[in-house]
């Protein structure tokens, strides 16, 4: 079986589903031919599709609160949940420590960044400049440098 993504509702439904295309057919028809009527018919659709989906946010945080009280330690993880962080916003992501190629870990960001641009941008090579003493090279080539406004219509 596959793995649900990160992206992946868990409250989703075939309604929801359903919801989100019907609004989207107004969408489409809205912008074809914009009228009094596709106006009315959108604001309906996308009104019914945020009903619809905060029915099933609302019936599947019961389902998931039934699931927890059913289990001896899933009322205190609820509990736990309620007070540290239910009404909050999700944390942001952090990147993690990363090897700062000394041997220790970048855990500062400008560490991470000294870190980062050591790996992926290391120092070019050193080039070896003993042979252009005795180099040759051919004669350049003579190329007018002029550029006149026929050849930018041209070139347009």
């Amino acid at each position: 079986m596959a793995q649900p993504s990160q992206e992946a509702k868990s409250y989703w439904n075939h309604s929801c589903t359903k919801a989100t295309k019907g609004a989207r057919a107004r969408l489409k028809e809205y912008h074809h031919g914009r009228s009094q009527y596709t106006e009315e018919a959108l604001k309906e659709a996308e009104h019914v599709k945020v009903q619809v989906i905060r029915k099933a946010k609302a019936l599947a945080f019961r389902e998931g609160v039934h699931k927890a009280s059913l289990k001896p330690t899933g009322v205190w993880r609820l509990a736990r949940w309620g007070r540290e962080r239910s009404g909050k916003p999700k944390e942001l992501p952090q990147f993690p420590a990363i090897k700062d190629g000394t041997g220790g870990k970048a855990t500062d960001f400008d560490g991470k960044v000294r870190a980062l641009r050591r790996t992926l941008f290391p120092p070019p090579p050193r080039a070896d400049l003993e042979d252009i003493a005795t180099a040759r090279y051919l004669t350049p080539l003579e190329l007018p440098q002029v550029v006149t406004r026929d050849k930018v219509k041209k070139a347009i």
